[in-house]
């Protein structure tokens, strides 16, 4: 039930570690036992919202809930993964089978070498197929601005090598705006033209994965998030642009987390906000439509249908907000437009996406009190929240908390010192990679340079006192440990893709033996020898000095470049050395079809190697069988890429 995707946004529910006093030495070999995948509130709650159509397909749906998808021998059936028809470009795929599967069995090790090694250079990315769908109908183009309010992990966006991102570490519901400073000196606000609300949940719709969920469920949970989950949304839609969109999901079946925080927020902005129908852009998507009618739960699973039923001891825990609108006002609301995916619809985890388009500044948006809590925003403070929040209000919040990062530092126009000169002048440097656009990450000494757009560098130096940064930029050139080159910064391989094609001198084009041989030199191996190389590299190379370089290798059919590879590297006085991690050397020896039999390491067999090592010393170690027959996975790795 994963995603393979191409350089895509990844949002990962990660399993809590599981108590290891619960121990029954289960025969696959962790010794946990198997957490009953059995909840009768659960079956009812969702029975009474009338998610599906009939009892059968729910008892469809829990039936996929409780499967567990784990391989149990190492005689595992050929599993391949099928391409997504719904994304576009034949760009995402879908494998059923879960890490653990992909770990443990010996007939998936080439599989799970090509996944690891595409996955560390940015080359695909691995998600809960669902997770893909936020993005996607969030239809973001090149010129947009984008925030992205509960984004994680953070360092995906580093395998990208984008100079346009910036990675902040603020509270989603007291997000600050933006400034930027004109060309005249005075200030604007930044609008932003998408917002993604990725919420966070209780995260009922991975129960397949998280089998945590399922002893821990009650309806209860989902209105402790509501509050959080509406306050995130509000203030998206404040940052958000008059004809902007923002996608608001969670990994939350219930409705209390889903279209009552979305009826909430549409009846709050009146006409100002609508709700958008995006199934078009996912043809092929098997979904629900919203809905307009649901149902609350206590955790004793006894149902409320409206805010009079609800007693007062449960007032603090279930508003007026949370239960549907009455009848006339949910119809103009449109919520069937929300999209609910169920597990069972096309093998997947459970999800829920809502488009909104900004038609108008939100009602409260020119009002006084606005005004006021956005100063409070502005001084870090939360402004007043809804009744659902427990907060303490005599708790001072510190307006910027955890590790103080090191200063973004911009190169000026007129400064005076000599690295970027030299670093232009030794590449010959285009002039649309202008010196202002470089920053570095060290007051005292300059290590390494880092690119930006000017926009990033607009926002970094008008929002420092507002704005906590954590990342970014992408590194350009990095401090030289080598010897021998006039030039103190070498170019950097996470930034090759934006640098090499600004730069005119120290290009070397080798021949595809060239570069299947500098890529299966190890960190270990001596760098090739020049001689050894062709003659085009040969005689480019012995016309440079010692010092950085770029390599650019190039295929092409019918006079069309079909395969265009840009790399770094080290023209020492005798040799040549890729500056290309591991990982990324197995994904361009693939592109260029190269040999991947040194990197391809079988862990089973390392195993093997080990116990074998023991019985010599010890004849009572009993070695573990290799499975009878392996599953060749060079079929799969070729479908996924």
């Amino acid at each position: 039930m994963g995603g393979i995707r191409r350089n895509k946004r990844r949002q990962n529910h990660d399993k809590k570690p599981r108590d290891p006093s619960d121990w029954s030495g289960h025969k696959d070999g962790r010794g946990y036992k198997d957490i009953l995948r059995e909840n009768a509130k659960f079956v009812d709650f969702y029975r009474a919202q009338k998610l599906t159509d009939s009892e059968e397909e729910l008892q469809e749906m829990l039936a996929i809930l409780k499967e567990q998808q784990a391989a149990e021998s190492g005689d595992c059936p050929v599993v391949e993964p099928k391409c997504l028809t719904w994304y576009p470009d034949r760009m995402a795929w879908q494998l059923n089978l879960s890490r653990k599967d992909i770990r443990r069995e010996e007939a998936y090790f080439k599989l799970h070498n090509f996944l690891i090694s595409e996955t560390d250079s940015g080359n695909i990315s691995r998600q809960e197929t669902v997770s893909m769908i936020p993005t996607l109908v969030l239809d973001v183009q090149s010129h947009h601005k984008v925030l992205d309010m509960c984004a994680a992990p953070v360092h995906q966006a580093k395998r990208l090598q984008s100079s346009n991102f910036i990675v902040t570490n603020h509270d989603a519901t007291i997000f600050p705006k933006i400034h930027l400073t004109q060309a005249d000196g005075s200030s604007s606000v930044m609008k932003f033209d998408r917002v993604l609300c990725d919420a966070p949940c209780s995260g009922d719709g991975t129960m397949r994965k998280n089998a945590d969920i399922w002893p821990k469920w009650n309806g209860a949970n989902s209105c402790n998030l509501h509050g959080i989950q509406y306050r995130v949304a509000k203030r998206g839609l404040e940052l958000l642009a008059v004809g902007g969109k923002m996608v608001y999901s969670t990994c939350s079946l219930n409705p209390v987390e889903d279209e009552a925080v979305i009826a909430r927020i549409l009846s709050e902005c009146e006409d100002t906000v609508e709700l958008v129908d995006v199934s078009a852009e996912v043809p092929g998507l098997k979904f629900k439509p919203g809905l307009s009618q649901w149902v609350l739960a206590d955790k004793e699973n006894k149902f409320y249908a409206k805010f009079d039923e609800v007693p007062e001891v449960h007032h603090s825990l279930m508003r007026p907000s949370m239960f549907p609108p009455p009848v006339g006002e949910v119809e103009k609301l449109h919520l069937e437009r929300c999209m609910r995916i169920l597990p069972h619809q096309q093998d997947t985890g459970g999800f829920f996406v809502a488009c909104l388009q900004k038609k108008a500044p939100c009602p409260w948006e020119n009002k006084k009190t606005y005004e006021t809590s956005e100063k409070n925003v502005e001084n870090g403070k939360r402004p007043n929240a809804d009744d659902e929040t427990r907060t303490n209000p005599k708790k001072k919040q510190s307006r910027y908390q955890g590790f103080k990062e090191d200063p973004f530092i911009y190169l000026k126009k007129e400064d005076a010192e000599t690295e970027f000169e030299e670093v232009k002048n030794f590449f010959e440097v285009s002039d649309v990679l202008r010196k202002e656009m470089f920053l570095t990450r060290c007051a005292t000494s300059r290590k390494n340079l880092y690119f930006t757009s000017m926009l990033v560098r607009n926002i970094l130096e008008s929002n420092q006192d507002r704005l906590k940064v954590i990342n970014t930029g992408v590194k350009a050139f990095a401090k030289c440990e080598n010897k021998g080159s006039p030039c103190a910064l070498r170019l950097a391989q996470e930034g090759s893709l934006m640098t090499i094609p600004f730069i005119k001198k120290r290009i070397v084009t080798p021949t595809k033996a060239d570069l299947e041989t500098m890529l299966l030199a190890n960190d270990i191996d001596l760098p090739p020898k020049i001689a050894d190389l062709s003659e085009v590299a040969r005689n480019q190379l012995n016309a440079l000095i010692t010092g950085s370089i770029a390599l650019i290798y190039e295929e092409k059919e019918d006079g069309k470049t079909s395969l265009l590879v840009e790399l770094v590297g080290w023209k020492g006085k005798e040799t040549l050395r890729a500056y290309v991690p591991k990982n990324e050397r197995i994904h361009f020896l693939r592109l260029i079809g190269g040999d991947t039999s040194k990197f391809e390491k079988n862990k089973f067999d390392i195993k093997r190697g080990i116990q074998q090592n023991q019985q010599k010393s010890d004849p009572e170690v009993k070695i573990q069988e290799p499975p009878q027959s392996l599953v060749d996975t060079e079929s799969i790795i070729q479908k996924a890429t």
